[in-house]
């Protein structure tokens, strides 16, 4: 009889301390290997398009600058360069680029603003970096992201200051003439001051020059120079900074003047 055989066989397993195998346990150890393994197979399907991602941004903004030829060793002596103002991810290295004609990428993105021919564009997984060799400064910094349209974008993101016993300054340009912080760069003393950062002020309709002294630093004759309020705190909506202090441009001194770099 079938129906005995089966219940001798349960009374034997209890008998020897091991539970009854049914069928549904079974049924329920292949459903969740089956789960498992669609979980697998759904961080792979992730990480590939996450690879693809990068590589599409790569190429778009490539595409918008003249690809680089440089050797070896001159990429690693302008990383070298632009290492000694940001710190650079040291497992990757980036794709570099030459803007080639920045008054069109300016009026495409916001990131190239301050811009010129001949910076040289830096572009890392994660962030984009805009470095002028001319002036040794780093012109902008910004995060490469996606956005819906599949294009991606930039925007500005504090960068760390060198610690060399000079005061570290950004500068933002708080009026509508484009390129103008750029202009301004040199007039400051290299021994005195390190231009960590260019980028533009959430507002350009700043009246006059706010020299914003964040961390104590010695910036009378900063003020003096150009002929600015100092302030102990960031003007409403601007962004925060780890520069020792922010020099923010307005129309009243400079913003009338014509410049297109």
């Amino acid at each position: 009889m079938p129906k005995k055989e089966n219940a001798a066989k349960e009374i034997k397993s209890i008998a020897d301390g091991k539970p009854p195998r049914t069928r549904s346990s079974g049924s329920k150890w292949i459903g969740i290997l089956i789960i498992l393994l669609l979980i697998s197979l759904i961080g792979l399907f992730w990480s590939f398009y996450k690879y693809q991602t990068t590589k599409k941004q790569i190429a778009v903004l490539s595409a918008q600058t003249g690809q680089a030829q440089l050797s070896d060793q001159e990429i690693d002596e302008l990383l070298g360069k632009v290492s000694r103002h940001i710190l650079l991810p040291s497992e990757e290295k980036p794709t570099v680029a030459t803007i080639v004609n920045a008054a069109v990428l300016a009026e495409q993105q916001d990131f190239y603003r301050d811009a010129q021919n001949g910076d040289r564009l830096l572009i890392y997984k994660n962030k984009a970096i805009i470095y002028d060799p001319d002036n040794d400064i780093i012109v902008n910094v910004g995060p490469v992201i996606i956005q819906n349209s599949g294009q991606p974008a930039s925007g500005d993101i504090p960068v760390a200051p060198a610690v060399d016993g000079r005061v570290s300054v950004e500068l933002r340009n708080g009026t509508e003439t484009r390129g103008l912080t750029r202009t301004r760069a040199p007039e400051f003393d290299a021994n005195l001051y390190n231009i960590i950062n260019i980028t533009t002020a959430a507002r350009t309709d700043y009246a006059e020059n706010i020299v914003v002294n964040l961390k104590g630093a010695e910036v009378g004759a900063l003020a003096d120079q150009f002929g600015a309020a100092v302030v102990d705190v960031l003007p409403e909506g601007e962004a925060d900074s780890t520069a020792d202090a922010v020099v923010i441009f307005g129309q009243e001194q400079y913003g009338n003047e014509n410049t297109n770099q």
